[in-house]
């Protein structure tokens, strides 16, 4: 079985070193691909041979949400095999999601604990 690919979405660099550290430390071998816009998201997953097997990304970016997102990578077949989840605040995350493709979303962590969580839950769920 090969490796789980990780695409994470954010333009927090905070939040993806941390993302990083979490997944170094706790011996995942997943490769990280790192995106800080939506649309730049969208130019690695054209550029990927092989789209990645989890995409988590922000609700609020800059450029589109992370419904646009998920929505636009839905429009394309060959990304269909992707697990999308999206982190947010409580009311965003309240609407259905599942109309936009998205699997999960989850409220954005206020803690490296929460976001541990939520970074384990998802890799041990999907790896």
């Amino acid at each position: 079985m090969r490796n789980k690919t990780v695409l994470f979405v954010s333009n927090n660099e905070n939040e993806c070193n941390l993302f990083r550290e979490f997944l170094s430390e706790n011996n995942r071998a997943c490769p990280l691909i790192v995106a800080n816009t939506c649309i730049d998201a969208l130019f690695v997953l054209m550029e990927m041979g092989t789209p990645p097997d989890i995409l988590i990304t922000e609700f609020n970016m800059p450029d589109m949400t992370g419904f646009e997102l998920a929505e636009a990578i839905r429009n394309n077949q060959d990304y269909d095999t992707i697990h999308i989840f999206v982190i947010g605040s409580g009311e965003e995350i309240g609407k259905d999601y599942t109309q936009y493709g998205v699997e999960s979303c989850f409220v954005k962590p206020t803690t490296t604990e929460s976001l541990s969580a939520i970074v384990s839950y998802i890799v041990n769920q999907y790896s």
